[in-house]
């Protein structure tokens, strides 16, 4: 059984908008990756939306298991590059301009924390 034209249409849509966002990540340019990500995302919620037109024996048939695969894979595999990217890009800020490594939360004193400070209702304890 063949892949219905308006499928295999959205399928080769998302391939195109996955070659985008590659292109962008070998470029370097932050705006094209911005541009094709944004694309891609809108690709794959217009894709989402054509889940409840497509019949069982579509989704059953070896050739659009077979993309759908090729797909998956293929996001899975730019994600992990932007991933990479953008801890290089974070390392590289770190390196650049070291105030950009300040703590979230407060360093501990000692291993166990800070020592709990006296409310000064107490001067002295008698035995």
């Amino acid at each position: 059984m063949l892949i219905p034209a308006d499928i295999e249409k959205a399928l080769a849509s998302i391939e195109q908008l996955i070659r985008e966002v590659s292109e962008a990540l070998v470029q370097g340019d932050p705006q094209a990756l911005a541009l094709a990500s944004s694309a891609l995302r809108q690709g794959a919620v217009n894709f989402s939306q054509l889940g409840p037109r497509l019949g069982s024996a579509a989704l059953r048939t070896p050739a659009f298991q077979l993309r759908l695969k090729r797909i998956s894979s293929g996001l899975a595999i730019r994600r992990e590059s932007l991933i990479r990217q953008s801890v290089v890009v974070e390392r590289s800020l770190h390196m650049l301009v070291p105030a950009s490594r300040t703590a979230t939360y407060a360093k501990a004193i000692g291993p166990y924390g800070a020592p709990g400070k006296p409310s000064g209702t107490f001067n002295s304890i008698a035995t």
